[in-house]
């Protein structure tokens, strides 16, 4: 998965690496969560995602299936809440041009039953393991012609997304399973949504 957001996946990567070894610090110098039989590990977690979904152009209701993209940074700030920074992304067509959408929130997640398999744990089946998001920032939507000639054009904008992940595949810190989301940007006094389907991957670092 490319990254077309740069300075988002600069941001985001380093307040994880700043971040982890902190955590790590603080896990080691208080052993008693690990003896109470917590089955989440350092509160940190890096989810990708790949799939499928539909471009909506504005009002008028066209539409087009594309492909889907995710990065997701997460820090936990209580036991069942996280706070991300993620970007969502969606490239299709519409009548004669290429489109491509990205939203790039901040969100909260709520996720009662943890994001990844328990400590020890090889392989297995957590069927309640779900969570929900809701998030808004910065929103991009870049237009390009068929045409050889033409060039890209680039909308900025303001972005909501809202999404729902269940991922009952776990192991020993990871997780594995569908994740749907609906985004929507607007730019330029438009309104643009995709609505989409990822296979998402969860590391809890």
């Amino acid at each position: 998965m490319t990254c077309n957001t740069a300075p988002f996946c600069v941001v985001a990567f380093a307040v994880l690496a700043l971040t982890t070894p902190v955590a790590r610090a603080q896990q080691a110098s208080n052993p008693s969560k690990e003896q109470t039989g917590s089955a989440e590990r350092g509160g940190r977690s890096l989810a990708l995602g790949w799939g499928d979904g539909y471009l909506f152009q504005g009002a008028n209701g066209d539409r087009s299936r594309g492909s889907s993209n995710l990065l997701q940074v997460g820090f936990r700030v209580r036991p069942s809440w996280w706070v991300l920074l993620e970007r969502r992304g969606m490239t299709g067509a519409l009548s004669n041009d290429r489109i491509g959408q990205t939203a790039s929130t901040v969100a909260l997640r709520w996720a009662p039953f943890g994001i990844a398999g328990d400590n020890g744990q090889r392989f297995g089946l957590a069927l309640r393991r779900f969570s929900i998001l809701v998030g808004g920032g910065l929103g991009t939507r870049t237009i390009k012609s068929d045409s050889e000639s033409s060039s890209s054009v680039m909308k900025f904008g303001v972005a909501a997304t809202g999404g729902v992940t269940w991922t009952p595949i776990v192991g020993h810190g990871w997780s594995v399973g569908l994740g749907l989301s609906d985004s929507i940007v607007r730019a330029s006094g438009q309104t643009h949504q995709h609505v989409v389907s990822d296979l998402v991957l969860t590391v809890e670092l």
